[in-house]
């Protein structure tokens, strides 16, 4: 359930954005006042609301330079999102507003307050497993250790007692001291494979929080079928672009007019926007691939390339690619064009 979730928030908190103004001008120093971890901790604040149904997210924390230092999310039994109110206890009816008044630029409230969630939907598959797994560690506790039997020829009750308190202490310390014809023999776990009856149902239950929380199965399970991978691959990044937009909303018609009430440091942030950076980036064997290509055609910046690739650039050969063209390689045997070979030519 956990891996499942981080596989549905992660992508988001590490997908890049950028500050724009109206002219879509980007603001670079702005955006250091993201890059904190209190960003990234906000970004699955506003996911968990998809599973529980609402969410409320904590903005008070500062630091003494009136930045923001953590986010918190406020404890379900301490507000009432119908109400919008924070309250002290559980039982408590009546508590301190954050719809207005002081507080209300440190509280973000996300989602509806009467949903339930995906949590609602999830709630007995997830009982089912863990009731599963109980039992199955139950079945093999009683099942999975094989028994042991003693064969003795005595028949008196002390003998007897003695040989119940050994065995009693064989199961722990796996030596026993025996008399006469006594035997000490195992016996054999429970037929069958003991896994039937448990492993498919927590499977069963992995898919099922697998296919409501991503969509498809093919990228929490290992498998050698890369077009159907593919096709799950690009349903779960469906999942992933509506919660970039549900945030990117959040963020800039909420979120950016609290930060501003809150401290002077996040006062850029008033005129900008909070765009995601949708752009396809290269790996580095598609990125030289690319200027292999294309540098036959157009000039690149040295140091660009040596940026993007890693690779220290110092200068540019006097005959670039002549080895690769057919140029004349290092020790390889001249040709005397005057020269005629045996049959006069």
């Amino acid at each position: 359930m956990q891996t499942t979730i981080d596989n549905r928030v992660l992508p988001v908190q590490q997908a890049k954005y950028n500050l724009v103004d109206d002219n879509d001008n980007e603001d670079e120093e702005a955006k250091k006042l993201l890059d904190r971890p209190w960003f990234h901790q906000l970004i699955r604040i506003c996911f968990l609301h998809q599973l529980q149904g609402v969410s409320l997210a904590d903005l008070s924390h500062l630091d003494d330079n009136l930045e923001i230092s953590h986010v918190e999310e406020i404890p379900m039994s301490n507000y009432i999102p119908q109400q919008q109110i924070i309250i002290r206890e559980e039982s408590d009816q009546t508590g301190w507003s954050y719809k207005d008044g002081a507080l209300e630029p440190y509280y973000v409230q996300f989602g509806n307050p009467w949903s339930l969630g995906m949590l609602n939907e999830l709630a007995v598959i997830i009982l089912a497993k863990k009731l599963g797994l109980g039992a199955w560690m139950n079945y093999i506790e009683k099942y999975g250790v094989p028994p042991v039997f003693v064969t003795s020829d005595r028949m008196d009750k002390k003998r007897m007692d003695e040989l119940f308190e050994m065995m009693t202490d064989f199961r722990n310390n796996f030596f026993a001291v025996l008399q006469g014809n006594e035997t000490v023999e195992y016996g054999k776990e429970a037929g069958g494979n003991t896994t039937n009856a448990f492993l498919p149902l927590e499977e069963r239950c992995d898919n099922q929080i697998s296919k409501r929380l991503l969509g498809q199965t093919g990228t929490t399970e290992n498998g050698a079928w890369e077009g159907t991978a593919e096709v799950h691959e690009r349903v779960e990044k469906s999942r992933h672009e509506y919660d970039k937009m549900l945030f990117q909303f959040y963020f800039n018609y909420i979120i950016i007019p609290k930060l501003v009430k809150i401290s002077p440091v996040y006062k850029p942030l008033e005129r900008l926007k909070l765009k995601w950076d949708d752009t396809e980036s290269l790996s580095i064997t598609e990125y030289i691939e690319a200027i292999n290509k294309l540098a036959y055609t157009f000039e690149f910046d040295h140091e660009e390339v040596a940026k993007k690739t890693g690779l220290p650039i110092i200068g540019q050969k006097k005959n670039p690619g002549g080895e690769q063209q057919g140029g004349t390689l290092p020790n390889q045997p001249q040709t005397d064009p005057k020269k005629k070979d045996r049959t006069g030519r």
